[in-house]
């Protein structure tokens, strides 16, 4: 992922520009029913540097080879970036599938 550190037409590299679009996702970012959001920026689902990520052909081919079956006709579907800091917890604090039904159905059972 060398790429990040190309530079634009503006002699700056990728990263710095996508740094700057976070951060203006996370001047957005407010507190809700007066609990903090430990970085996860809710109202990020199509950020220019998400959308280069998931164009990322080593980034697919690592999913692809995560999976047990191996299966390359994946679909991507956005979800919300998380931001942190130096010292910030980075495990989730939820899980976003049904655990019994993903047992008991085979559902949600190869997401990385």
């Amino acid at each position: 992922m060398n790429w990040w550190m190309a530079t634009t037409p503006t002699a700056e590299p990728i990263l710095e520009v996508a740094r700057r679009e976070v951060d203006m996702y996370l001047h957005r970012l407010r507190e809700t029913n007066g609990r903090p959001n430990y970085g996860w920026l809710r109202c990020m689902y199509h950020g220019l540097a998400q959308q280069l990520m998931r164009q990322d052909l080593v980034y697919y081919y690592w999913y692809v080879l995560l999976r047990p079956d191996h299966n390359y006709r994946l679909i991507s579907y956005p979800y919300y970036a998380k931001y942190t800091k130096a010292g910030d917890s980075t495990f989730s604090r939820h899980i976003d599938i049904n655990i019994a039904a993903a047992v008991h159905q085979e559902k949600a059972v190869n997401l990385i």
